[in-house]
């Protein structure tokens, strides 16, 4: 059995200013042909897991393109042709095939496309034509659309928010495949689409009214003739029509029972409509007298409105100031300042350190913040995730530079933006994130799947940025109405 794979990876964020080109996919992770089995065998990742289940079952999978970029702006016309059209002519080089197998996100927007996985899906079936089945995984905060839905033959959702089954969903996937190429099941999709765009506070797994949709989900999949049953948080950062949450449910060859099957979901989604509003926020000077209070530590500050994960800048100065005005004095908070790294770099390690930091990118993440002290380390930036996220994973950050404020206040800088959903990110630095009485995290949630058992207290931070839990500060022009929570009347 002989299948292409490949990944075009991204989340866009229409409101951020940070266009995504070629350099931000070769920054976070650019792999071509037998390099991506390299780099990915024995990740916790889709392909990670794509690699693992071929090679136990002897099929010969054919890399073509592995691209991830880091949540941010709209991709590029040429990122986005150069790596499709790398796609593409491995599909064409690979000759004979028996099926397409691909990881991708759900949430790309390119200048040209607001459903730049529709437009990928669309290509490839072009391509391969009717008959050769193209099955992908999509993350669980994809905006799924009919255009995605009616060119897969099958498309297979994360279950975990944090994500931290992506391995799982790859082998399923490859299964899932297996058994179309050798007419074990011939898949039936469909797609309900509630008015409901909740921000990503609320479509954890662990707790909210996510969970009771995805009980209902895995009751349904007990059902004789279900095969999968996926329920899609959906991203709201993006001004598409498509944003939101969507249920998929996936038949073996019954259109009506997979019809039933989305819309009861659906339905229970609506009635909990009230129930996807952020309810746990904490204002940012209060959110400090508290971590500062705490008897224990580390307390971690989830900086909401400036998470990297979700196309933010991450050098946004709402909490770093806050903590400096407050006499905090045993922290570490990560973000990104190019300029600032330069300055350390060149002081380098013991040398005084004294400048403005963060807030350059735009107006949303605050002012630029002085602070003051000496270079404690400097380090290449590189380290490999061994959290349950992403597990195996490297990540680059560019040099890194801590600066120590006071006593115990690390400031973590880096010259490329990164969610800290993994400790090495602060290990790394030579930050031991466990001893810190603060953390300030630049993230939505994904961090809570390594650091909640390191955690004595977690508290999201109202701060503003274009990844704000206030979905009614955004402008929207290209989301369909009414939807909830920028209308009530849904």
């Amino acid at each position: 059995m002989r299948l292409v794979t490949g990944k075009i990876s991204h989340e866009s964020n229409t409101f951020s200013v940070i266009p995504t080109d070629l350099e931000a996919f070769r920054q976070r992770g650019y792999y071509r042909d037998k390099e991506i089995l390299c780099a990915l065998r024995g990740t916790n990742t889709p392909l990670g897991g794509f690699i693992a289940g071929a090679e136990r079952s002897g099929i010969h999978l054919i890399p073509t393109v592995a691209a991830d970029a880091t949540p941010a702006g709209p991709v590029t016309r040429e990122a986005f042709e150069t790596l499709l059209g790398q796609l593409i002519d491995g599909i064409r080089d690979a000759g004979t095939l028996d099926g397409v197998l691909l990881q991708l996100h759900g949430a790309m927007v390119t200048e040209d496309h607001d459903d730049g996985e529709g437009e990928i899906l669309a290509a490839i079936r072009t391509e391969v034509g009717d008959d050769v089945p193209v099955v992908a995984t999509v993350d669980l905060h994809a905006n799924v659309t009919e255009r995605m839905v009616q060119k897969a033959t099958a498309l297979i959702g994360y279950d975990t928010n944090p994500h931290v089954d992506g391995r799982e969903r790859g082998e399923e996937a490859l299964s899932c495949i297996e058994r179309v190429i050798c007419r074990e099941i011939e898949p039936v999709m469909v797609r309900a689409q509630p008015p409901l765009m909740p921000h990503p506070l609320r479509v954890r797994t662990d707790t909210g009214p996510l969970v009771h949709l995805l009980e209902a989900a895995a009751k349904w999949e007990s059902e004789t003739g279900v095969l999968d049953v996926s329920v899609f948080g959906g991203w709201p950062h993006v001004d598409v029509r498509d944003a939101g949450l969507s249920i998929l449910a996936l038949t073996d060859g019954d259109s009506e029972l997979a019809l039933r099957v989305a819309r009861d979901i659906s339905r229970a989604a609506v009635l909990k409509k009230e129930d996807f509003r952020p309810q746990t926020l904490v204002e940012i000077d209060d959110a400090v007298t508290r971590a500062m209070k705490a008897p224990n530590g580390p307390v971690v500050l989830a900086e909401i409105g400036d998470s990297p994960a979700g196309g933010s800048s991450g050098d946004g100065t709402f909490i770093l100031r806050a903590l400096l005005e407050a006499g905090a004095d045993d922290a570490a908070i990560v973000m990104r300042d190019v300029e600032a790294v330069a300055t350390a770099v060149a002081a380098g390690v013991r040398g005084e350190f004294s400048m403005e930091i963060g807030g350059k990118t735009d107006d949303m993440h605050g002012r630029p913040v002085l602070i003051t002290g000496r270079v404690r380390a400097i380090t290449d930036g590189t380290y490999v995730n061994r959290g349950p996220m992403a597990t195996g994973v490297t990540v680059d950050l560019g040099r890194t530079a801590v600066i120590r404020v006071g006593e115990k206040l690390d400031v973590v800088l880096t010259e490329r933006r990164i969610s800290p959903v993994d400790p090495e990110v602060f290990r790394q630095a030579g930050v031991s994130p466990e001893s810190k009485k603060i953390l300030v995290l630049k993230s939505g949630g994904h961090f809570r799947a390594a650091y909640t058992s390191m955690a004595a207290d977690i508290i999201d931070v109202n701060v503003p940025g274009v990844t704000s839990a206030d979905l009614t500060s955004f402008e929207y022009h290209g989301v369909r109405r009414p939807i909830f929570p920028l209308d009530d009347d849904v």
